[in-house]
């Protein structure tokens, strides 16, 4: 009897009458059972995806487990109501599919190469131990032959990912278990199904060394479209595609069931062909985007759900009532299944390394029969290996393991979400709250995908898009046109499951406004568009930039984007020499890492060859892991040539910046920003500043310092120095200090002299800042001089009405002597110290304009040490 074409059969009073009342309602309302009529088939199919959930739900139990229930008792071996016609079978077989291409697209790709022995080790047990177990079961139990006991053995050794949606709905999809469970199903499923081949294949007499030829060429051939063809053209679409709506989710679709018939053609299942359609967009379809959201909500609500239905609706218990020896042949099955896939997962936790509940988690994946098992059961009966009662058994192996698989893996992957919750955070991981500030609607869209690449996954915390309105004019309209711009924002994060808080402000300046709004909101990271053209002198990004990075300490991102994000392939971040020894360093590396591990891409380091040793460990331990290159560039002129030679098309360049008088700060990557931009037009750019220190913070570090006492001197200080060339003003401001070492004087001027000649030393407009590592001072010591007229010095147009000179001993650790010219740069960036530093007529007014902040332990030589 073929159980998927059954009725029921007389004899069952209590089946007969709940089918005789179900049909008697539908008489009532002039239908007939089963329901034909298209509108109340679905009408009854969504209401049992709605209801049987949530029953479920109050009984402490997978809402899985109702639908299957709910398929059993609306089925045609049940009340009757629905009939498992060629609609509910399509609808399920997508589905089925649909769960396979889920598992593929959210693998963690990265974590499943670096561990792809986690997945080979579960992969080949959890086929071994069924394989060899179940045969010896049917031939001494069950008396089968070899070929019938060796296909009923792959049945056990198969399985179906039924139980991933309760592991994905517990946040455990990038968990090691989970990942090698998923892995290891490919592998399982494959050899079980190769079995099946082979064993069809010898029963008929067609296994042959041209079975085995067509076999290997179709299989490499469609492999190599699936893994090699496929990412270039979803690149190329994701590209050039302008409309990102419904297009989008058809192209997936139309990739997933496109490498499905492939596989068909190529002699394998269909589930192996979505699994690699799967794995072909992982990269190209990032985890919290639109596109995955609606991947998600159609599967789940739908399609999925309409599988799980099919499979209950197969289930006849009346196989419980069919003699003794249906008895033995069903529990024999479902026992083999059960012990073997046990004993398959504790042994693969063990050898793994794996908790007690991650290896139940792997056995709760692993152990529900559908897709493999029904091929295999259909494949020997036609064939005649089989008969009715193992038909029966299979039926039986599917409802047990089914419910037990995903109430398994309900149960002990809330210990597993529970332990992983509780291990210690990363230090640094503080509250992320994202600012966005929209001014054009072309970059909303990219702007909002990037503030979602670095939200952390499980943050209750909102994006905040803003717009600014100019006061006065029509301040309405300009109001209206930010909502209605922010309206497109919060639809798009919003498609993507991001929850969002829409910000309008009217002030006087833009600046002023998002300004505002950061201290408002508490905000800890701005993500804003950058035009990467060419500013106003002395202003790096334009006005509103480079306003906002001066008085706002919070981490900012500023974004050239011209491609969707989705595309890259690389992200190359550019560290700075000693940037990585900034505040800030630590969690601006684990933002780039969590928008590369998004965004399903590689991370370049490009750093000085002296950095890199530092730089190694310290970015390897950052979470999240992702396949990470180290390349050497030094020093930061080099930095343009370098990324010549290497980049390219689908790259992200994020350089790693910091504000003025910062430890890592200097002249040249200030610039570097727009020789990036003019170089390359068409590449994606990121300019990065970590989060400062608070100023409490930085005071402390200032007073940790030594030589804060004593930095200003009388002989080391030359107040309204005449005009005279850059030479000569160089030796005039030494030579009170080394009056008695002429030769040590021409030395150290002709190293500052060499200095100045080789990079530009303006600090800020009037201001320049020389600098050398010299043997003739023992600790670091500190020039000053004014020249109202000005002084004329190499690479710099301006005149100079400041000079300040820093010599530190030849041994002084480069960071330390960075530290120093950091805090010098802070002490003169503001301007109006400048002019009153210049004001100045005497020593005396000198130090008593400095002598208030020296009380409060920021005194001008804080931090020359």
């Amino acid at each position: 009897m073929n159980l998927l074409t059954a009725t029921i059969p007389p004899g069952d009073s209590a089946l007969e009458q709940a089918a005789e009342a179900a049909e008697s309602i539908a008489s009532a309302v002039g239908a007939k059972l089963p329901l034909t009529d298209p509108v109340l088939v679905f009408a009854l199919v969504m209401a049992l995806i709605l209801i049987a959930p949530f029953f479920m739900s109050r009984l402490k139990l997978p809402g899985i487990i109702g639908l299957l229930v709910a398929g059993m008792i609306v089925g045609p071996h049940g009340l009757g109501l629905l009939e498992r016609d060629a609609t509910i079978v399509l609808l399920g077989t997508v589905g089925l599919l649909y769960i396979m291409f889920l598992a593929g697209i959210e693998i963690d790709l990265d974590d499943l190469f670096r561990h792809r022995n986690n997945s080979l080790v579960f992969g080949l047990l959890t086929f071994a131990v069924p394989q060899v177990l179940g045969t010896v079961m049917a031939l001494t139990l069950l008396d089968y032959n070899w070929p019938a006991a060796i296909l009923l053995a792959s049945m056990f050794a198969s399985h179906t990912l039924v139980s991933y949606p309760v592991a994905a709905r517990l946040g455990l999809v990038r968990n090691r278990a989970v990942s090698a469970a998923v892995g290891g199903t490919i592998i399982t499923d494959t050899l079980a199904l190769l079995v099946l081949a082979i064993i069809a294949a010898y029963s008929t007499g067609e296994l042959s060394v041209g079975f085995w030829a067509r076999f290997g060429i179709s299989t490499t051939l469609f492999v190599a479209i699936c893994l090699l063809v496929v990412p270039r053209i979803g690149r190329w679409f994701f590209r050039s595609q302008t409309e990102r709506g419904p297009t989008e989710y058809v192209f997936v679709m139309v990739v997933a069931f496109g490498c499905a018939g492939l596989a068909m053609a190529a002699g394998l299942e269909a589930i192996i062909g979505v699994f690699l359609a799967g794995l072909a967009l992982n990269r190209l379809i990032p985890a919290q985007s639109v596109l995955m959201n609606r991947i998600h909500f159609t599967g789940e609500a739908i399609f999925v759900p309409c599988f799980l239905l099919s499979v209950g609706m197969i289930v006849d218990l009346k196989i419980l009532v069919a003699g003794p020896e249906a008895w033995l042949v069903s529990g024999s099955m479902v026992v083999a299944v059960v012990v073997t896939k046990f004993l398959a997962a504790v042994i693969s936790g063990r050898v793994l390394g794996f908790s007690s509940a991650e290896g139940q988690v792997m056995f709760g994946l692993s152990v529900p029969q559908a897709a493999a098992t029904l091929a295999a059961v259909f494949v020997g009966y036609r064939i005649g290996l089989f008969d009715e009662k193992v038909l029966n058994g299979a039926v039986m192996m599917i409802l047990v393991t089914c419910i037990l698989g995903p109430w398994v893996v309900d149960h002990f992957g809330r210990r597993v979400a529970i332990d992983e919750q509780a291990a210690p955070s990363e230090p640094g991981q503080n509250l992320l709250r994202i600012l966005i500030p929209l001014a054009n609607p072309q970059s909303a869209t990219l702007l909002m995908e990037t503030a979602i690449a670095i939200r952390r996954q499980n943050s209750t915390e909102p994006l905040y898009p803003l717009t600014v309105a100019f006061e006065g004019g029509d301040v309405a309209a300009k109001v209206a046109a930010g909502e209605r711009m922010l309206g497109y924002a919060v639809t798009h994060a919003s498609a993507a499951g991001v929850p969002v808080h829409a910000v309008t402000r009217v002030d006087t300046s833009i600046a002023n406004g998002v300004s505002r709004a950061i201290v408002e909101l508490r905000i800890s990271t701005v993500v804003i568009g950058w035009s990467g053209e060419p500013s106003a002198r002395r202003m790096i990004f334009g006005s509103v930039i480079d306003q906002l990075l001066e008085s706002n300490p919070q981490t900012f991102l500023l974004c050239r984007l011209q491609t969707p994000l989705n595309t890259t392939r690389r992200v190359i971040m550019v560290v700075p020499r000693f940037l990585e020894r900034e505040h800030g360093f630590g969690e601006a590396a684990r933002t780039v890492k969590l928008m590369t591990s998004r965004l399903g891409a590689k991370l370049v380091v490009a750093a000085a060859d002296s950095e890199i040793k530092h730089l190694q460990p310290r970015i390897g331990a950052i979470k999240p892991q992702v396949a990470t290159t180290f390349t050497p560039v030094s020093p930061l002129s080099n930095v343009v040539p370098r990324l010549q030679s290497m980049i390219e098309t689908d790259d992200l360049i994020v350089l790693m910046s910091t504000r003025e008088g910062r430890l890592a700060w200097t002249p040249e990557l200030d610039r570097l920003p727009q020789r990036l931009a003019a170089e390359f037009p068409g590449t994606n750019l990121i300019v990065f500043y970590g989060s400062e220190q608070s100023s409490e913070a930085r005071a402390a570090a200032s007073a940790a310092i030594p030589g804060t006492s004593g930095l200003l001197a009388p002989e080391r200080v030359a107040l309204g120095v005449s005009a005279m060339p850059f030479d000569q003003a160089l030796e005039h401001v030494l030579r009170p200090h080394f009056r008695t070492l002429p030769a040590a004087l021409r030395e150290v001027r002709d190293a500052l002299i060499r200095n100045a000649n080789e990079y530009s030393t303006e600090m800020s407009p009037g201001v320049a800042l020389l600098h050398a590592h010299v043997t003739h001072v023992s600790s670091p010591t500190f020039f000053l001089a004014t020249c109202p007229q000005g002084l004329t010095l190499p690479r710099i147009s301006r005149p100079v009405r400041m000079m300040l000179v820093l010599l530190s001993p030849a041994d002084l650790p480069p960071e330390k002597h960075l530290q120093s010219l950091a805090n010098i740069g802070r002490l003169m960036r503001s301007a109006e110290v400048v002019n009153k530093v210049i004001g100045v007529t005497s020593f005396g007014e000198l130090d008593q304009l400095f002598t208030p902040q020296a009380s409060g332990s920021t005194a001008p030589g804080g931090g020359v040490a």
